[in-house]
């Protein structure tokens, strides 16, 4: 069966829905994104899987809560892994809070964005496998500047790196918008995007295709009548 399509608006819509009819909490859907994110990270780790340097970025807000929560799972499973965070803790949304402080509680190095550039000469020749979780939907334009920065420093390093690179975008490539596609030059470069519950219109763009790469849907949890539902809408 064909994934449902849903806007943005729509996105939002679901999530407020599946815990308003069904009680279904934000954070229990981030889990359940999470549980399957870090599944799909594993099958995409480039070979020879010991050398392959694992890399999160995360930002602030859901995205990069779920990429905090996958790297929870990783980390159970005693995958190495390196983390990034563009964005201050005190601008971290709720659910995104609670992931990234589990994270610290574990022990697991949370970087500032900022020591990405001198950081990654520590992989040189080693395969990277790049975890996009800066931005989601939830974005608006015009971005800030640290935010195309960092979007501008993952292209440069994949294009330029002394070995392989691949991206894995969490939901959305990051500069990609949900409803109209690709926003320029600012967009990550992904080579796959695991988008979560539903697709998105701006991932069935032509000009997205050199952005988002293999695009997956993966349940969350969120129940199929509601998803139905909701894609009824206006």
């Amino acid at each position: 069966m064909r994934p449902t399509t849903l806007s943005v608006k729509q996105s939002r819509e679901l999530d407020r829905r599946a815990y308003s009819d069904y009680g279904i909490p934000t954070l229990l859907l981030m889990e359940n994104a999470a549980r399957t994110l870090a599944e799909c990270i594993q099958k995409a780790i480039i070979q020879p899987i010991l050398r392959c340097q694992i890399v999160f970025i995360c930002g602030a807000g859901n995205n990069g809560g779920d990429g905090f929560a996958a790297a929870r799972h990783l980390h159970q499973q005693a995958t190495r892994f390196t983390m990034f965070f563009l964005g201050a803790e005190s601008n971290l949304t709720a659910d995104a809070a609670v992931n990234f402080r589990i994270i610290k509680k574990l022990g697991i190095p949370i970087h500032p964005f900022s020591e990405f550039n001198a950081m990654k000469v520590a992989w040189d020749r080693n395969p990277v496998l790049l975890i996009d979780a800066l931005l989601g939907t939830g974005f608006k334009m015009p971005l800030r500047a640290s935010v195309t920065d960092a979007i501008r420093q993952i292209n440069d390093f994949k294009k330029h790196h002394t070995s392989t690179v691949k991206v894995l975008a969490v939901d959305l490539p990051s500069g990609l918008n949900g409803d109209t596609g690709p926003m320029g030059r600012d967009t990550v470069n992904a080579d796959y995007t695991v988008t979560l519950a539903c697709n998105k219109p701006g991932l069935l763009k032509p000009e997205s295709r050199a952005f988002a790469g293999r695009v997956e849907v993966i349940d969350i949890g969120v129940p199929a009548e509601l998803v139905q539902d909701v894609a009824g809408l206006v």
